[in-house]
């Protein structure tokens, strides 16, 4: 078999050198001529590699693995023999430690009430961190709603009740319930002044020249942003914290994508399991956080730069 993989995805010797030969490249080399003269078999990726029929067309690529949580950049077009897999919630902690260390940097008043939408994967595990820590949790989350036991609050009746808003929801512009400016001029003029926005799913979810409106009226801590890597500048800077979609970008929220598109395709074709690495000593998941953020505001060019050097595995 052979592998063509994004260099950026950690750990793919570890888990692929014995049953393939591994073809390592930059994401912006990841082409269809490059997959048609290496005869690859196999694509493991992160999220900058757009998946299209155009990509495959000519390849004989029978499994794409992209090794992250989000699945936007995979195309439902794709030619029948292609298999594809994704690591839904490979993620989750990383995030939620993300947003552990963004909720403590505000220091909240203990009668906080925090609104979640999205509950999925890493909503939940916001939801249990706020729960422990004693706020007021409200949830949205429309396709759990039927479920025993699940409080849901329509969008439209938590947004004037919260103080803090958390959003991890995927990017969909259609179906009943589209997320693609789900903040719009009329959602964020619902929420409380002094409001505080949380975003660390995807930047299309808020209408952001409508967010740069309400300046001064509410507050945002903004980890996704539209046209990345080229973000609004002003927005940044008037964030009180801006970072560089780096929310999963810990140590075991990179790896863990490659061990779980790992063993999704060994079920396939029979490779034995494979146990995580062992993390580096003194791993602190998000130490940066904060140093990271006021280098963007200064200077929203070095999007990619802090990206890329957040965290390396």
């Amino acid at each position: 078999m052979i592998i063509v993989a994004d260099r950026a995805v950690p750990f793919v010797d570890y888990y692929f050198a014995v049953h393939a030969r591994i073809i390592r490249v930059p994401a912006a080399d990841i082409d269809a001529a490059l997959l048609a003269q290496t005869a690859a078999d196999a694509l493991v990726i992160r999220s900058k590699t757009q998946v299209t029929n155009m990509l495959l067309v000519d390849s004989q690529v029978r499994y794409v693995l992209s090794c992250v949580s989000g699945t936007d950049h995979l195309s439902d077009n794709l030619p029948a023999q292609v298999q594809c897999y994704s690591a839904p919630g490979c993620n989750a902690l990383s995030v939620a430690q993300y947003m552990q260390q963004v909720l403590s940097s505000l220091s909240l008043a203990p009668d906080t009430i925090v609104g979640v939408v999205g509950v999925g994967a890493v909503g939940s595990h916001v939801v249990s961190q706020l729960a422990k820590q004693g706020f007021s949790v409200l949830q949205c989350d429309p396709f759990r709603a039927s479920e025993p036991g699940f409080q849901h609050h329509a969008l439209v009746d938590l947004l004037p009740q919260i103080d803090v808003l958390c959003l991890h929801v995927p990017l969909t512009h259609d179906g009943p319930h589209p997320t693609h400016n789900m903040l719009d001029s009329n959602a964020l003029g619902a929420l409380k002044p002094g409001a505080v926005i949380i975003n660390a799913s995807r930047g299309e979810v808020i209408d952001e020249a409508a967010l740069l409106r309400h300046r001064g009226r509410l507050n945002w801590c903004l980890d996704v942003w539209q046209n990345e890597p080229r973000i609004n500048a002003e927005l940044a800077r008037q964030a009180y914290i801006a970072t560089p979609h780096i929310a999963g970008h810990t140590w075991l929220g990179k790896v863990q994508g490659t061990h779980d598109c790992y063993h999704q395709l060994a079920q396939v074709l029979g490779w034995p399991a494979k146990p995580l690495p062992d993390p580096p000593r003194g791993d602190v998941p998000h130490a940066k956080l904060l140093a990271i953020s006021e280098i963007l505001k200064q200077d929203p060019m070095q999007f990619q730069v802090l990206r890329e050097e957040y965290c390396s595995c």
